[in-house]
């Protein structure tokens, strides 16, 4: 099908899949985080600037809340830092 012949309700459909499959991407890294399995800071880092990217998605913003929450453990500055970074000041006041 040729892009230029899709409508929005189509492209919105096609974005909101797209999104529901970083969150399943994310969520899976976010579970081996909190599990032990992954200890690098630097690649928790790098998991929490992906997901900034979609905080306005309900779903990725309790899987960026509870990655914060958990880095705020090892690093507390990091965390505090990419939060104030990536928050408005009316969101960061639910974290």
């Amino acid at each position: 099908m040729d892009p230029m012949d899709l409508t929005a309700a189509q492209i919105t459909e096609q974005i909101d899949g797209l999104i529901k499959l970083a969150v399943a991407g994310y969520e899976s890294l976010v579970d081996s985080i909190l599990r032990g399995d992954i200890t690098d800071l630097r690649f928790m880092e790098a998991i929490m600037d992906g997901l900034a990217g979609f905080v306005d998605y309900p779903p990725c913003l309790v899987l960026y809340e509870k990655l914060c929450a958990y880095v705020s453990h090892i690093d507390p500055q990091l965390a505090e830092e990419h939060k104030a970074m990536t928050l408005s000041d009316s969101d960061m006041s639910s974290l």
